[in-house]
């Protein structure tokens, strides 16, 4: 690559840099995807600078034969962030959308808990507490 202090590259001028064909590294990214920084969609993605050090590397660990599950195991400890491809609308994957609902849910359901926590806490240093009453109003056996 000629210009270094280029922020985003093409798929192309990263295989023209490499001297590999453009269809092997389109395969390379269906295949790992989430390890390669990217930005935009369709012809207009363009890849970070990064993507070429990740290009790279699969290309070394390709040439040592090994599996695309063990180049995805290295790429998934070499790599900071796993990258994930958002609409135009911004609206999150399924899973990660349930994923957000889901957490959302159960801190709501903490505070409410909480809140209920400190309000028999409260209750039963008065003497208030309704379990408080019924052992104490209780007959014993």
């Amino acid at each position: 690559m000629q210009d270094y202090e280029k922020r985003f590259y093409t798929l192309q001028q990263i295989a023209d840099s490499m001297d590999r064909p453009r269809s092997t590294l389109n395969e390379w990214r269906k295949l790992f995807s989430p390890f390669i920084p990217t930005v935009g969609e369709g012809r207009q993605r363009r890849y970070k600078r990064e993507a070429l050090n990740i290009f790279e590397t699969i290309a070394r660990l390709k040439e040592s034969n090994e599996t695309n599950d063990q180049i995805r195991d290295y790429l998934g400890q070499m790599v900071d962030d796993i990258t994930v491809t958002v609409d135009d609308d911004d609206t999150p994957p399924p899973l990660l959308r349930q994923m957000y609902d889901s957490y959302t849910h159960l801190l709501e359901q903490n505070e409410r808990l909480e809140s209920r926590l400190d309000q028999f806490q409260a209750e039963s240093k008065n003497g208030k507490s309704f379990f408080y009453k019924r052992l104490t109003n209780s007959p014993r056996s």
